[in-house]
């Protein structure tokens, strides 16, 4: 990526036309996040005054706006892929197998209570 050949001017919410710069401040988040939010179905198309691939994205402040009032109205949704797996009553819920330490495993409450009370007894002998 070349080097800039001049610093961008301090960004104000309140400048009509708005680049990636504004929409990161006013969702307060960094460059690279607001990238992807500008990406969503639903955000306001871009204007661009290159013909360029790399040339800077443009937005009309008031439609970012509007997109974010329509964003805060609308219930949160969790994403399909972050949807919890069905629960089966019928599932038996095994309790996890515990390390005894040598790779034996503890399969029982009962027996996990013995190896810590031999575990305690252990530790007073040696600390005598």
């Amino acid at each position: 990526m070349f080097k800039r050949t001049h610093e961008l001017p301090q960004i104000q919410l309140t400048d009509p036309i708005w680049t990636i710069e504004h929409v990161a401040a006013a969702l307060r988040i960094g460059e690279r996040a607001a990238r992807d939010v500008i990406k969503r179905p639903g955000f306001p198309s871009p204007s661009r005054l290159g013909s360029g691939p790399t040339s800077r994205l443009y937005w009309l402040a008031q439609d970012v706006l509007d997109y974010m009032r329509t964003q805060a109205t609308r219930p949160p949704t969790m994403p399909a892929s972050r949807t919890l797996p069905a629960f089966s009553p019928t599932t038996p819920v095994l309790p996890a197998p515990r390390n005894r330490g040598a790779g034996a495993l503890v399969t029982d409450d009962e027996e996990a209570l013995a190896v810590i009370e031999s575990l305690q007894t252990t530790r007073q002998q040696v600390t005598r």
